[in-house]
């Protein structure tokens, strides 16, 4: 199974791009059904240990972090998305599946602002 799994509403052309470098499944498409309630992806994150991949503004809420995932929320233009992902994945803090779980991610053209498993306030780091 997939380590990376996208959102459904992300972009085709993003899921393409990122196809081509990542081992990485898209809600709707050749994971779970379109449609599925967020609940529901939590609750199979839970089972798979994945980083979920997000444009949906729901998953940076830091009441969601768990030790058993990681949620990304890209606030960047949508053309921009597969960019902004595997940008991310090459960041020092970030670049292994075990930095990235326990925590909710919110990415910006500015800056990655972070809320992990234990802590209470976020963390912002630098690109």
């Amino acid at each position: 199974m997939s380590r990376h799994i996208m959102d459904e509403n992300s972009d085709s052309e993003s899921y393409n791009q990122l196809a081509t470098r990542l081992s990485i499944k898209k809600v709707g498409k050749n994971f779970l059904v379109k449609g599925v309630s967020d609940e529901q992806i939590l609750a199979v994150l839970h089972r798979l240990r994945a980083t979920f991949h997000s444009q949906d503004k729901h998953f940076a809420n830091p009441d969601w972090r768990h030790p058993r995932y990681c949620l990304i929320y890209y606030d960047v233009p949508r053309a921009k998305l597969a960019d902004y992902v595997l940008r991310l994945l090459r960041h020092p803090f970030f670049r292994t599946h075990a930095k990235r779980l326990g925590k909710v991610i919110h990415v910006t053209p500015e800056h990655i602002k972070v809320w992990t498993y234990h802590g209470e306030e976020p963390q912002v780091y630098a690109w």
